[in-house]
């Protein structure tokens, strides 16, 4: 991790081959960020409680702040065209599962509300463990 400042909360745990490049890095308790994770973010990336970050994802751009129980499938993916520009801002809500291969492109700033799934399709496999108090629909 190369960061100007880390936060980091109990019980984290991160994976295998993962690179974490931000000036602040604010991890809250109970984060798993898995094996060939690649984070770069000029400024901020910030992950709530119970957040999991699976395998072969990648984050690119100004900041990312993620709320509690982010859960995300395999190959997430943030960047792409204008990912550094200073409106590359990715903010996501509590209670939020991403699914395999979603790609976001923030060349503007990014808002994803609470309590919601993105992707193809949600499965009873991936939702269950999430083990959180959260409502995907």
């Amino acid at each position: 991790m190369e960061s100007t400042k880390i936060i980091k909360g109990q019980n984290v745990k991160i994976g295998n081959n993962v690179t974490i490049n931000a000036k602040n890095v604010i991890l809250g308790d109970n984060v798993i960020i898995k094996d060939n994770v690649t984070i770069n973010c000029l400024d901020t990336f910030e992950l709530g409680d119970f957040s999991i970050l699976a395998n072969n994802v990648s984050i690119d751009c100004n900041n990312f702040k993620a709320g509690k129980w982010l859960f995300t499938c395999d190959g997430f993916n943030v960047g792409r065209g204008g990912c550094h520009n200073e409106t590359s801002n990715v903010t996501i809500g509590d209670c939020v599962g991403i699914f395999e291969n979603v790609m976001i492109n923030p060349n503007s700033e990014i808002t994803i509300g609470d309590n919601c799934g993105i992707g193809s399709e949600r499965s009873e496999e991936h939702t269950s463990e999430l083990q959180s108090p959260c409502n995907l629909v």
